[in-house]
This record gives structure tokens, C-alpha cells and sequence, in this order.
């Protein structure tokens, strides 16, 4: 069973009545609640978890029909109109999504209660819920409206009355009528659903109102070819339940409703890509699992050697206090070591061992290298007249040993030097430092794997992106280039034939100066003249477009071709001129804004070794947000500021130590110091939810670092232009 633990998909805020009330009471209470059902309970028998019993359900539908046999809605009961045959869902079973589905679609209903064992009302499921849940985001966008949407509408002329359309609702059994201009051309006006004559009774309109004078809101349309993702996007965000489909002509060809769209929705594939998903996080999961019991072994490796070691000193110290410590007894004379006696109290060593160990602590007072430090620490312990501690290492019989000596001074003269054995100490205080810098090394190395795992999981998305991306278009630039190269192969004849006539309505004239009057009248109509003069330029404009159009279609293909495994030279020039036309139509003036500027400096000569496509690619994201930035400062700019503000894209190449520096720059908003170490981050953005994925800056960074092996910068700061500065080698290493 597949279930969704985090999100519910059950609305437990219902709206409910009792049967008692009247229909108009049940209207207002639908029409102020924005509700397009009630739910009728008996609420005596009521539990504490539930709103009460279950008996019925009144909706929009029963509405409309109750209105088109124009029924007084304040004389009749709710009981007495309410449908009493109702699909239920157990509460236990609304866990299962696949269930949920099969009602929807089996029953055809728009509303599925949701009830205990004991039939009381818990909440409802609708195709709005369970659409909010799944999120079929790829599903959706594989099919386009066309595939899904109800050919055969219902329409009316705008000389409709309220009272004409709820019949015809009532005998079509339809949820919504589409308002036309007339009933040939079928240019869609309005759309009129059953909410809308909820609003019509609770308002008492007369029903004999024409529909020409409530239509004052623009009509929510969508093309027959768009993909029902957008539709499913425009039905969220406008919080509608219907939309007008039309064709490229905008006549009307369809409808589309939330319940097809919920209906569109594959079993097979949603059921597949649950189930894939749910085997990528279990495979996930058994890797995770091993990797935590494989640090817990760690960790409990770790605790056991340092209880070890705890115990190594636990002994250590027993030992040492066990034994007896190597004594001197130094005496001072003046500013230089006196006499040095050694005490007999050593018994911790061999007898040999300790002769020599002792013999070179005693040399130490007077080896050039260690004399004056060991007569600082005896004067330091003199003048202070307290205890001084202090580490050193001997050198005995080819092995190093280490002592931690308590200096005491014992008269004005002279101290006591009570050295302690602490070589095992040290040596295992290293070991600690040497485990815990590999320990440190693993975690870091750890963490280095788990983000170039991150890194990987991106560049694949990005990966698959961009290969749709151009794919899709690719097949634009392909489906447009096969009209346009019909028009520019006729652009040729046609201009020949006009030649032709034109030159035979010459020889007319020149052999027959004074032609009948008819053919006069209609000469002096037509403006011959003109038409011979400007024929020949109508021409010529077509051609023109027909050659911009062929023009653009080789820039999609060129931009198209990122899949290209090897490396290219190209023109830098080129590819920054293809990407400025590509964003032409942003540069132009708007009614808001004067047009931008291109500011061109070009000063590099000489090829570069990349991928095009790629290249391409990051050119256009780096103008494009550059465009987004100029109008983020528009908008945020008063009139007066307006008329200021000349808005410029400065582009700049040149050679530096065999790279191609690429500088961008734009007078618009700033970055923030802030955001700047983090707009090639993978999915930061500072955009609105729906204007940017925060992918398109890290796409770049890749391609530069990663796949040129070159660097790309921003600097921006209050007063300055924003700039982003590209460094590409110029040919790239193998």
C-alpha cells in the first residue's frame, strides 16, 4: 500500500448542516464560505473527533437544477433535495492514494467523504487535495490539453438570461456554459459555472438577467498544445476549477477541468515512479545504514582505546607513584651551577641504565646547549620561591626519554630537582594526536565524498536539463526553418511573375495611351503607379524576413548543439552577437522602459578552444539576469529617477596570458555583499517562488570550472557597475 505519512490528504475542515435548513439558507452558507459542497450531518448523534452522522450531500449541480424548474429556494427544505446515495471512504483506507483514484474515477464525483466505522463525517478528499499531495510534475508535463479536454461544449450567446442557462445546464447535465460572441465563429467571452449561479441565487438576481451585463472579468484561456502542467499551474494559482481552451485563431475548442486533469494522471506510471522513487531511498537508506554501523564500530573501536589508554595511565601513574623519582640536589654559586649531587633513590632502573641516565642529567648543567636553560629554571625557582615545573627530553644508551622535573627550592642556594619518568606518557600522547589526525582525515575525507555526491546529483539533473532543452529546441528551429524555406523558395518566382506583369501593363500602355474608360476608372482605383513601385519593396521585405527567420533558425540550431563531445574553435564575437539577437525582443523598448544598450569592446583576436553550445549557455544566463537586474532597478525607481536612467550591457573581451577574459557588466541593481559567495551556489536564488530555480549561475560555474577548466567572478558594490568576469584558456589541455 502507498501511503503519504508527512502531508494528509484528507481536509478535515468540512462544511457541514443540519436537514432542516432551507436551500437558500444552504446557499448563503456555501457562497460565504467559498464552498462548492455541504455536507448535511446529523449532528445529535455527533462523537468529539467528527462533525456527526453522515446522510447526505448537497452541491452546485443540484443547485442549478433546482433553479432551472425555478423552484422557491426559501420554501424548501435541504432534506427534501440532498442526494442520499453517497460514495464514502473509510478513514483506514484514505491512506492509500490508489483508492482515493479509483472512486474519483469510477463514480465520476468531485467530492469523497471521508468516515469512521460508524459513518461519522471526518473530512473530505478532492481532486484538489490529492493533486497537492502527488504532484505529478513530470506525468503532467508529457501530455499536452488537447489529449485530455472535453471537445464538446456547451455555449451561449452573451443574449442569454441566467434563467436559459441553468436549463440548459440542467438538461446537458454540464458543471460550467462558455459564453460566445455567436454561436459560428465561437470566440469565447466568459465562462459561467455552477459557483457563478450559486453567487446569481444568494445575490436574488432576477433570473431573466442577460449575461452582457455580467461579464466584467477577463477570461482565464489556455491553447488546445500548451502541456497540462501549465494548466495545472494557472488552476493553482488563479484558484479556478475550469479553463477555456482555444486554438491559435483563439476560437473556442474545449474545456479542461480540475477533475481530468486528475484523471489524466497514469496508474501505471505514478504507480512506477513511486516505486522507483521509493527504491532509490531504500537503497539510500541500506547505504546510510552501513556507513552508521560502520562509524558506531569506529566510534566503538575509539571508546575502547581510550579506555585502554585510561587505563595505560591509571597504571602509569600507580607506577610512578610506586617507584622512586631520580632526585639532584643542585646547589648555586653565584650566577653559575655549583655542585650537583645525585641521590640515591633511583630504584626504578637497572643499575647500569640508571648510572648513565643519571650521569647525563648531571652533564646537562654544563653542556653548552642546555646549561643556560637549566640555570634559568634554577634561578627562576630561587627568585619566586615556589615550585617550578619543566618537561625535557635525555638522550641515553641511542633511546630518547622524557622527565618532568619539580624544581624546590630548598634554601637560598640551593633546590631540590625531583625528575619523573614520563617517556610512556609522551610516546601515547602522541599515538592519541597521530589516531586523532587520521580519525579527523576520515571525517574530512567522508565529507568530501558526500559532496562530490551532491556535485554528481546536480550535474546529472542539470545534465538532463540541457539536453532537453535542446532537443526541444532544436525541433523548433527545425519546425520553423520548413515553412520558411517554402516562402523564401517562392520569394523568387513570385518577384519574376510581378516583373512580367508589370512590364506587359507597361507594353499596354505604351501601345494603347488612351484606353476605355472602364479600364481608366479602375487604373485611377488602383493606383497603378504606386503599385508598380511598391510591389517590387513588398517583395523585397518579405525576403528580408524570410532571411532574418533563416538567420534566427541557425542561431536555435547552433545553441541547440550542446550534446557536441569535443571541443571547438570559435569566435568569441560570434557567440556573444548570436546570444545578443537571441534576446532581442528583451533588449527593445517596453512601455515601461526605454531600450537597453549594448555596449560592445571587442579586443580579443584570436579563437577559442570550447564547446559551443555550452558557452552559448552561459552567455545568455549571464545576459539575461544582467536584463533581470536593469528591471529590478526600474521598478524600484521613481518617475523622476526614470528619466535618468540609461540602461547599459557593457561586454569586453581581451587576451590575458593565453586566456580569453569575457567581461560583462550592467548598470542595474546591485548584489549584495551578503549574496555574492553564493550565487553559484546549486538552487540559491533571491527570486520569487516561479521566477528562478537558482540553477542557471551554478549551471555556469560548472561549465567554466568544470568543463573548461577556466574561472568565472561577479563584483558589485553600491556606486559600481555589476560585473561578471570569464577567464577561459584559450586552448584546453587534454
Amino acid at each position: 500500500m502507498i501511503g503519504y505519512e508527512k502531508r494528509s490528504v484528507i481536509n478535515h475542515h468540512v462544511l457541514t448542516a443540519t436537514p432542516n435548513i432551507t436551500v437558500f439558507e444552504a446557499l448563503s452558507l456555501m457562497s460565504y464560505n467559498h464552498s462548492d459542497y455541504l455536507f448535511i450531518v446529523n449532528q445529535n448523534q455527533a462523537s468529539n473527533s467528527s462533525a456527526g452522522k453522515l446522510i447526505g450531500i448537497f452541491i452546485e449541480s443540484d443547485l442549478v437544477r433546482l433553479t432551472a424548474n425555478q423552484i422557491d429556494l426559501n420554501s424548501i427544505t435541504i432534506e427534501n433535495v440532498m442526494n442520499r446515495k453517497l460514495v464514502t471512504i473509510a478513514e483506514t483506507e484514505s491512506q492509500d492514494i490508489f483508492i482515493a483514484l479509483t472512486k474519483f474515477r469510477n463514480h465520476k464525483i468531485h467530492h469523497l467523504p471521508v468516515v469512521d466505522n460508524e459513518n461519522n463525517l471526518i473530512g473530505v478528499i478532492t481532486p484538489q487535495t490529492i493533486r497537492e499531495i502527488i504532484q505529478p510534475l513530470d506525468l503532467l508535463r508529457q501530455k499536452r490539453v488537447s489529449e485530455v479536454m472535453t471537445p464538446n461544449v456547451v455555449s451561449l450567446t452573451a443574449n442569454a438570461s441566467i434563467l436559459e442557462l441553468t436549463q440548459i445546464m440542467a438538461q446537458q447535465q454540464v458543471c460550467c456554459v462558455v459564453i460566445v460572441e455567436d454561436t459560428v465563429a465561437k470566440i469565447p467571452l466568459g465562462i459561467i459555472t455552477e459557483h457563478d449561479i450559486v453567487e446569481f441565487c444568494n445575490h436574488k438576481l432576477d433570473l431573466t438577467t442577460k449575461f452582457s451585463t455580467l461579464i466584467n472579468k477577463p477570461l482565464l484561456q489556455i491553447k488546445a498544445f500548451d502541456s497540462m502542467w501549465n494548466a495545472n499551474q494557472i488552476m493553482q494559482t488563479r484558484q479556478v476549477q475550469h479553463l477555456v481552451v482555444t486554438d491559435d485563431k483563439n476560437y473556442l475548442v474545449g474545456l479542461i477541468t480540475q477533475t481530468q486533469i486528475l484523471e489524466a494522471i497514469n496508474y501505471v506510471e505514478l504507480l512506477q515512479t513511486v516505486e522507483t522513487l521509493q527504491d532509490i531511498v531504500e537503497e539510500q537508506t541500506s547505504e546510510l545504514n552501513k556507513l552508521n554501523k560502520q562509524l558506531q564500530r569506529e566510534v566503538k573501536h575509539r571508546k575502547l582505546y581510550e579506555a585502554k589508554l585510561r587505563s595505560s595511565e591509571e597504571q602509569m601513574r600507580a607506577l610512578f607513584e610506586a617507584m622512586s623519582d631520580i632526585i639532584l640536589l643542585v646547589n648555586i654559586d653565584g650566577a653559575k651551577v655549583g655542585t650537583v649531587q645525585i641521590l640515591p633513590t633511583y630504584y626504578g632502573y637497572e643499575e647500569e641504565f640508571k648510572i648513565n641516565l643519571a650521569a647525563e642529567m648531571v652533564e646537562c648543567f654544563h653542556k653548552q646547549q642546555t646549561a643556560p636553560l637549566w640555570l634559568e629554571k634554577v634561578s627562576e625557582a630561587l627568585r619566586k620561591k615556589q615550585i617550578i615545573n619543566f618537561d625535557y627530553s635525555l638522550q641515553c644508551n641511542n633511546s630518547e626519554r622524557w622527565f618532568s622535573a619539580n624544581i624546590s627550592p630548598i634554601a637560598e642556594n640551593k633546590v631540590l630537582w625531583v625528575a619523573r619518568d614520563i617517556s610512556r606518557h609522551k610516546y601515547l600522547e602522541v599515538a592519541l594526536q597521530i589516531s586523532e589526525t587520521q580519525e579527523r582525515q576520515k571525517a574530512q575525507q567522508l565529507e568530501v565524498a558526500l559532496t562530490e555526491l551532491k556535485r554528481a546529483e546536480v550535474k546529472l539533473i542539470l545534465d538532463e536539463k540541457m539536453a532537453s532543452l535542446g532537443r526541444m529546441v532544436g525541433g523548433i528551429a527545425h519546425e520553423i526553418n520548413n515553412p520558411n524555406n517554402f516562402i523564401y523558395a517562392n520569394i523568387q518566382p513570385a518577384n519574376e511573375y510581378a516583373q512580367e506583369l508589370l512590364n506587359l501593363v507597361k507594353s499596354y500602355q505604351l501601345h494603347y495611351p488612351q484606353p476605355v474608360p472602364e479600364i481608366s476608372q479602375q487604373q485611377a482605383a488602383i493606383d497603378l503607379e504606386y503599385i508598380s513601385q511598391d510591389f517590387p519593396k513588398l517583395l523585397g521585405s518579405i525576403q528580408e524576413g524570410a532571411e532574418r527567420i533563416s538567420k534566427i533558425v541557425k542561431l536555435l540550431q547552433a545553441f541547440s548543439n550542446t550534446d557536441n563531445p569535443k571541443y571547438k574553435k570559435i569566435n568569441i564575437h560570434e557567440s556573444l552577437d548570436t546570444v545578443v539577437q537571441l534576446l532581442q525582443h528583451r533588449l527593445q523598448a517596453q512601455s515601461h522602459r526605454s531600450s537597453i544598450q549594448i555596449i560592445k569592446e571587442y579586443n580579443l583576436k584570436t579563437s577559442v578552444e570550447c564547446y559551443p553550445g555550452q558557452i552559448t549557455q552561459v552567455f545568455i544566463s549571464i545576459i539575461a539576469n544582467a536584463i533581470d537586474a536593469i528591471e529590478e532597478k526600474i521598478k524600484k525607481s521613481t518617475n523622476i529617477e526614470l528619466q535618468s536612467i540609461h540602461s547599459f550591457i557593457r561586454i569586453r573581451t581581451q587576451l590575458t596570458n593565453q586566456h580569453a577574459v569575457i567581461r560583462i557588466s550592467n548598470n542595474g541593481a546591485i548584489i549584495k555583499s551578503e549574496i555574492i559567495s553564493k550565487i553559484f551556489d546549486p538552487f540559491f536564488t533571491t527570486k520569487a517562488p516561479g521566477q528562478g530555480t537558482g540553477l542557471g549561475l551554478s549551471i555556469c560555474y560548472k561549465i567554466i570550472s568544470d568543463a573548461h577548466h577556466g574561472q568565472i567572478t561577479c563584483h558589485s558594490a553600491e556606486g559600481q557597475d555589476t560585473e561578471f568576469v570569464i577567464s577561459l584558456p584559450i586552448q584546453q589541455r587534454l
